[in-house]
């Protein structure tokens, strides 16, 4: 796996808690996903270790810091507070509220809500590219711009640009 994420898009209603893995070329989906499974099935055993729930706190504290540092900040987590649980003035105590969850409560929600039978996966699969079609759009961004050096991927995206501007 080259890189993974995790996020909850949240409501009132339920929400939708996604998870993305981007596999590095040639990898084996099944095996990929199989060992996604293993680490969830893991985390609801197990929980967290400490370290884990330590920098999961750290970093929702910083990003609570930073979003009450702006006005523009501190009126999109007053906005989505209360859009999404219906009162903005958990304002107030919502970093305590985030920071008292315990290795516990996440072993419940992960074996409560993150179950297979529960999920929707879907894989995006890019088609071969066309070499021909790589190396012209290699050579039309030049090396001015960088073309010397391109990984695979941004080839693959030069070659999509290329194509799809003589599509019109």
């Amino acid at each position: 796996v080259r890189e993974i994420s995790a996020w909850n898009d949240s409501r009132r209603d339920p929400g939708l808690f996604m998870m993305m893995m981007e596999l590095n070329e040639g990898a084996d989906r099944a095996v990929a996903e199989a060992a996604l499974w293993d680490e969830i099935a893991a985390l609801g055993r197990e929980g967290p270790a400490p370290d884990e729930l330590d920098r999961a706190r750290s970093l929702i504290s910083a990003s609570l810091v930073y979003r009450r540092a702006s006005a523009p900040g501190m009126a999109e987590l007053l906005g989505s507070l209360h859009l999404i649980a219906g009162d903005w003035r958990l304002v107030r105590d919502i970093e305590a509220r985030t920071l008292a969850v315990s290795a516990t409560d996440v072993q419940l929600v992960v074996k409560a809500y993150l179950r297979r039978a529960n999920r929707s996966v879907g894989w995006v699969v890019p088609r071969p590219a066309d070499e021909r079609v790589i190396a012209r759009a290699a050579e039309q961004v030049g090396p001015r711009q960088g073309a010397v050096g391109l990984v695979k991927r941004d080839r693959v995206v030069a070659a999509l640009s290329e194509h799809l501007n003589q599509r019109g």
